[in-house]
């Protein structure tokens, strides 16, 4: 008889998807329990990536994994070891390091970890790529003058962590921009190439802010009167 326990199933992990919805995506396909995924996703212990390395060995980071859980369309076996499972999604973004991220990394000397906690939260504000470049051009502006990213979507992420997955209020202030100086502690979902591709070749702006209206359309500003 076949054995059923680890039959293949094709799971699709949307862009954007942060690790607390994998988890519950996985559970729900009865690939691994959500927690047990969510513990795997707390360390970067017994991973041998590179781009790893670059994550801080801090406590105020809830989950580290969180960033390099490539959105992607995986065929996952039932009722796996969730570290296998994080293994394969782990390989996937590996896979898509490209030459330019790299040299985005290099010229604007940030870690791989920065690049894809920025791509994170450009991810949650944008509609698309359009729209990516230009908010990723208002951030790295802000990031350049010392500025607080004030980024809302920060906000949602930092109370889930709190309030629904036991971390603690320094954890909370340290991902919410409107507290934290620069970047959140860390990434606040798992962005697309798209998005990723976007941050790496912003445009040079002098935009400060920006806001979408009703119709979904973004407006910039370069300070805060136009704004």
């Amino acid at each position: 008889n076949p054995d059923i326990s680890h039959k293949s199933v094709k799971v699709c992990i949307p862009e954007g998807t942060n690790a607390m919805q994998i988890a519950d995506i996985l559970e729900k396909n009865n690939i691994c329990k959500a927690n047990d995924f969510l513990d795997v996703c707390k360390s970067t212990d017994g991973f041998d990536f590179d781009f790893l390395k670059t994550v801080p060995d801090t406590d105020i980071i809830g989950y580290k994994l969180e960033g390099f859980l490539f959105p992607a369309t995986y065929d996952f076996a039932m009722n796996s070891d969730a570290r296998d499972i994080a293994e394969q999604m782990l390989e996937a973004f590996d896979y898509r390091i490209t030459d330019d991220m790299t040299a985005f990394c290099e010229n604007n000397d940030m870690t791989m970890f920065e690049l894809i906690t920025l791509a994170s939260v450009v991810q949650e504000e944008a509609l698309g790529q359009k729209s990516a470049k230009n908010i990723a051009s208002v951030f790295m502006n802000r990031l350049k003058k010392g500025a607080k990213l004030q980024s809302d979507v920060t906000y949602f992420y930092a109370r889930d962590l709190r309030d629904s997955y036991g971390f603690s209020q320094e954890v909370y202030d340290a991902y919410y921009t409107y507290r934290c100086q620069g970047l959140p502690a860390g990434p606040i979902t798992n962005s697309g190439s798209d998005i990723i591709d976007a941050v790496v070749n912003y445009p040079k702006t002098d935009y400060l802010y920006f806001f979408s209206d009703l119709q979904q359309e973004f407006h910039f500003a370069k300070d805060y009167d136009e704004f």
